[in-house]
């Protein structure tokens, strides 16, 4: 039975009570201070090279990042022990990096690789879209190391094109688990043997949008 206006009214508030003390100039947004840490990157044993980087102006080709956040310090301090971490944290805390640094100090503080290696580490993420974002932070954070070559396969682009970078050799991969398994199955080239490092990112999504059984495969 609908309720009559009065009875309403009683237990809501109008539209003009509900904007009465609404600010009719929006205040500027302030910075998520409470995410970050109060030490530095360089505190946290990251390879020097990858601190200037981090420290640079974006104009620069830097990230101009002053301090890393608390997930950040947390997780690098442990994966850098040679451990493996489970991330949680919420959005905008800079999960990506706090596995991307130490992802990439482990393989430009070792011997020094070649194409001919293979895949060093993978990252695996649900979404092409994810995969891209991954990629870009990848594609700056190796800037340094020229030797330690990028790559991401997750559809949209010929297969044929991916079959070839994969046979010219790819460090660091970032792949959708669908794509991944396709060049697992077909792609006699694709050289994974010294696989080292694996990152499962958003995890919870893979496993929800049923990809746990491709993950099983490979």
């Amino acid at each position: 039975m609908r309720a009559t206006d009065e009875e309403y009214a009683t237990f809501h508030l109008s539209a003009a009570d509900l904007s009465a003390n609404a600010h009719r100039v929006p205040k500027e947004s302030k910075a998520s201070t409470h995410i970050f840490d109060s030490g530095s990157f360089a505190s946290l044993g990251v390879h020097p090279k990858l601190v200037t980087l981090l420290g640079s102006p974006r104009g620069a080709g830097g990230l101009g990042l002053e301090r890393p956040t608390q997930v950040q310090r947390l997780a690098i301090s442990t994966l850098l022990q040679g451990k493996s971490a489970y991330i949680k944290s919420q959005t905008g805390s800079g999960k990506t990096l706090a596995y991307l640094l130490p992802l990439v100090h482990c393989l430009a503080s070792g011997p020094r690789s070649s194409r001919e290696d293979g895949t060093l580490a993978l990252v695996m993420a649900p979404t092409r879209e994810l995969c891209s974002q991954i990629s870009d932070v990848l594609v700056r954070l190796v800037q340094p190391f020229i030797w330690l070559v990028p790559g991401c396969i997750s559809g949209g682009e010929r297969r044929k094109s991916e079959k070839s970078r994969l046979r010219k050799g790819v460090a660091i991969l970032v792949a959708t688990p669908g794509r991944l398994l396709d060049h697992l199955k077909s792609t006699e080239a694709f050289r994974r043997d010294k696989l080292q490092l694996l990152v499962l990112d958003e995890v919870d999504r893979l496993m929800d949008m049923g990809f746990s059984k491709q993950i099983m495969e490979w």
